[in-house]
């Protein structure tokens, strides 16, 4: 994964989690942190994550914590990497920056006091400092834009607020705590309290129609799962001024608190409550949510089971997959259903790193899931060899209440030798016994005086070779033609094949001598096997194309060997002949 890569899977994480940086993450300062203090937020983070991914309804946040977190350590401790990240969110706030300064001057080329304030406070929230916000846009506005730096005279304090609202929600409709806190510190250097910037906010929202939101940090998990009336903590019969009564107490105990950052995350849902119940119709909409929730509650209390079954319907749960190849990715496709009641809410787990997914959740009511596994014996150390053999399992785990129900399916597999290896196997073994049965043919025929019963012994065992091998020899002859007739034999070849036949007559009419025999088989037979034995690291590394070399080589071994058996077996021949005749 190169370092943009890995930048970008930190930001997506961020995002999720509502953070800016790495460091606001970790609750750390970009330029006074230490390794150490670096490594204690990190095993502290690690710690909580690891311990709240084991709950069922926290594995959302915890276990993309738990993979993104070493990317984040390792950015932090290596000193080149950091620079590059801090490199690539200054370029990151910049082109966001320049998007803000584009959408404020497109229309008439002028930048106003409230939208440079704006522009400023938002990137000091990415961490900019003002100078170098300031320079930037005075680098951008150079001869094409022209920067107000005061408010028109004639417009009252309340306008002059009221732009600043609509800069800041005219993007994507939202009001964060930054600007929550600009607007309170621009409409206190105006003259307003907290409760009647609130009310102006309020109103703003209405007149410009706009579903303002606050997006607070998270900082541990999903959002709440209290309701709206919980949170402002009154009843579902409250009327409207007890709702305005309790949302304008929640948002004086927010303006006044020190600790902004931890106030905007217990405020967001408190002004997310108060945007939905002022509104009468969005608060019926709400109320029939809730009613139809807790009616959904009764068959969320179901029994949900799992079923795996595969295409045809029929239960499924072991899968093996024969003679895969070292670089392939095979797969397999299974289904998941839900055989009970209620709604089927599942993790989904592999044993193995070799053995992968493309799911790690199920959750389904009525319709079944489709699950894919896809095996890579590449990618795991312990099975990264020519004839591995694996088993794992895919484990799909539901849980209830305090218990665990698990189903498995389980996988095996088996990677194929090369085609090469069962070449040589094929093309060799053979041979070899060819080989030594000429060996044995030839020399057990030999009359040694003053070894009369060992020569004896191995004339027996030189007549049994013979027998057995020559069926073998033959079987070779005619798998050699059948194989590399339609590509063509060579020379070589043709010669090989019929030199062995004719040997053996030539011998068995005694045209040729004994020892001539013996020494013109023990060449063929000899020689290319040790020119190959010589030449094989040649070979090693070859192209596909060129690896029939070593079937020649091979395949004039085999006739070599054919000739000494031929040589002696004549000899049998020709004794059975005459004994015939006579």
């Amino acid at each position: 994964m190169s370092n943009k890569e890995q930048f970008k899977k930190i930001d997506n994480f961020l995002s999720l989690m509502g953070e800016r940086s790495i460091y606001g993450f970790l609750d750390i300062s970009p330029s006074s942190c230490s390794t150490e203090e670096i490594l204690s937020k990190y095993e502290a983070k690690y710690r909580h994550a690891q311990k709240n991914s084991k709950i069922l309804k926290q594995e959302d946040w915890a276990i993309p914590t738990m993979r993104v977190l070493p990317l984040i350590k390792e950015v932090l401790t290596d000193g080149r990497k950091k620079k590059e990240y801090d490199e690539y969110c200054l370029h990151k706030a910049r082109d966001e920056i320049l998007y803000d300064f584009s959408r404020f001057t497109e229309k008439d080329n002028i930048l106003h006091k409230g939208e440079l304030d704006f522009i400023i406070s938002s990137g000091e929230e990415k961490g900019v400092d003002e100078s170098v916000i300031l320079k930037w846009i005075n680098g951008w506005a150079k001869g094409k834009v022209t920067i107000r730096d005061a408010e028109a005279t004639d417009k009252t304090a309340e306008e002059i607020l009221e732009e600043d609202f609509v800069v800041a929600v005219s993007v994507d409709k939202k009001l964060y705590p930054s600007t929550i806190r600009f607007l309170y510190k621009k409409g206190k250097s105006l003259g307003f309290n907290a409760l009647t910037i609130a009310e102006l906010v309020d109103e703003w929202a209405i007149k410009h129609k706009a579903e303002v939101k606050i997006v607070g940090k998270e900082k541990a998990g999903k959002p709440s799962d209290k309701t709206h009336y919980e949170v402002l903590g009154i009843s579902r019969d409250a009327d409207h001024e007890k709702i305005k009564g309790a949302y304008g107490e929640e948002f004086r105990e927010y303006i006044h608190s020190r600790d902004k950052a931890e106030a905007s995350v217990r405020f967001a849902p408190v002004k997310e409550a108060w945007e939905c119940l002022r509104d009468p119709e969005r608060k019926k909409k709400y109320d029939k949510q809730l009613k139809k929730k807790k009616e959904a509650t009764v068959f969320l209390k179901g029994n949900p089971k799992i079923e795996i079954v595969n295409g045809d319907g029929r239960e499924k749960k072991e899968f093996e997959f024969k003679n895969i190849r070292l670089w392939a990715a095979p797969s397999v496709s299974f289904i998941v259903k839900n055989g009970g009641g209620g709604i089927l809410d599942a993790s989904v787990r592999t044993s193995h790193p070799w053995l992968s997914v493309d799911a790690d959740r199920v959750h389904q009511s009525r319709l079944p899931q489709k699950i894919t596994i896809t095996i890579s014996p590449k990618k795991d150390k312990k099975k990264n060899y020519f004839g591995s053999k694996g088993r794992g399992f895919v484990e799909i785990s539901l849980q209830k209440g305090s218990r665990t129900k698990a189903e498995r399916i389980y996988v095996r597999f088996n990677v194929e030798l090369p085609q090469r290896a069962l070449r040589r196997f094929r093309l060799g073994t053979i041979p070899a016994l060819a080989i030594i049965g000429g060996a044995i043919g030839l020399f057990g025929s030999v009359y040694l005086p003053s070894l009369q019963m060992i020569g004896q012994n191995l004339v027996l065992l030189g007549f049994a070779g013979r027998t057995l091998i020559a069926a073998g020899a033959l079987f070779v002859i005619i798998y050699a033609i059948k194989k590399n007739i339609k590509k063509g034999l060579g020379v070589l070849l043709w010669t090989g094949i019929l030199a062995a036949p004719l040997l053996g007559v030539a011998y068995a009419l005694e045209s040729i001598p004994h020892n001539l025999i013996i020494a013109i088989s023990s060449a063929l037979y000899l020689l290319p096997l040790g020119f190959f034995l010589l030449t094989k690291p040649l070979f090693r590394h070859a192209h596909k194309s060129k690896r029939n070399i070593m079937s020649y080589i091979w395949i004039v071994a085999i006739v070599a060997g054919l000739a000494a058996v031929a040589s002696v077996f004549g000899e049998d021949i020709s004794h059975l002949l005459s004994g015939f005749i006579n």
